[in-house]
């Protein structure tokens, strides 16, 4: 009985060891040095008559960089949170856009390139260090679990803190990536991760009435976009 016992038990802490190894890899993984937080100032100024009033609003959301250069970072994030900068022309006194790495310092943000259609945006932050992202070479498949580095509702203190969340990928909607993964306002246009720490996805929005079903954009579109500037072929300069 005592042999039983013993042959029974060894191979039970044979696999909670492994499966200790393998979440201590998965965590160790975590591209955090990539992320960054993004803050929007928007300053909008209302006349009535002769006399204007001028107010300020704050917003944040979510990104990554994906390419380090001597001047500065490359970020990739949403165009929903980018295409505030259009609303200029329509009465907005201006729309600025700060970058947070794990410095904990924030720089100015200057808009690259868009993809409305796909709900992406890349940005340009001079001063800004940081590691690149990952980008994997392939698609992810159905089931396959995914990581999420995210600011819901301004939830990251860098350089301390980056909220992780966990879910699966669960297929396509249309032109769309879906994964079970929580998020709120804040988590726009955060990185999905493999358990490699690869970027597979970026958050751009929630089911409604339902915040753990998200919508990524499509990997193959995320792909094109970070190959254009981590190879050079889109860049910027500021000159001040």
């Amino acid at each position: 009985m005592k042999c039983l016992y013993v042959l029974i038990v060894l191979p039970f802490l044979m696999m909670l060891s492994c499966a200790h190894i393998q979440y201590e890899h998965e965590r160790s993984s975590l591209p955090r040095s990539s992320f960054v937080e993004i803050m929007t100032t928007i300053s909008t100024k209302s006349c009535s008559g002769e006399e204007c009033e001028l107010s300020v609003g704050n917003s944040v959301s979510s990104g990554s960089i994906i390419r380090v250069d001597e001047d500065g970072a490359y970020i990739i994030g949403a165009n929903h949170v980018c295409e505030l900068k259009d609303n200029e022309a329509a009465g907005m006194v201006s729309v600025t856009f700060k970058a947070m790495g794990m410095s904990g310092k924030a720089h100015e943000a200057y808009i690259l390139t868009t993809d409305a259609e796909n709900d992406l945006c890349a940005m340009y932050v001079p001063g800004m260090g940081g590691t690149a992202i990952q980008l994997r070479d392939h698609p992810p498949k159905y089931g396959e679990k995914a990581y999420n580095l995210a600011s819901p509702r301004g939830a990251a203190y860098a350089p301390k803190t980056v909220p992780v969340f966990m879910g699966y990928y669960s297929g396509r909607d249309g032109r769309w990536d879906v994964y079970t993964i929580p998020a709120a306002g804040g988590s726009s246009g955060s990185p999905i991760v493999d358990v490699d720490g690869q970027l597979i996805g970026i958050i751009q929005a929630h089911l409604r009435g339902f915040n753990h079903l998200t919508i990524s954009s499509n990997y193959h579109k995320i792909k094109k976009m970070v190959d254009d500037i981590s190879s050079g072929r889109m860049s910027m300069r500021i000159n001040k």
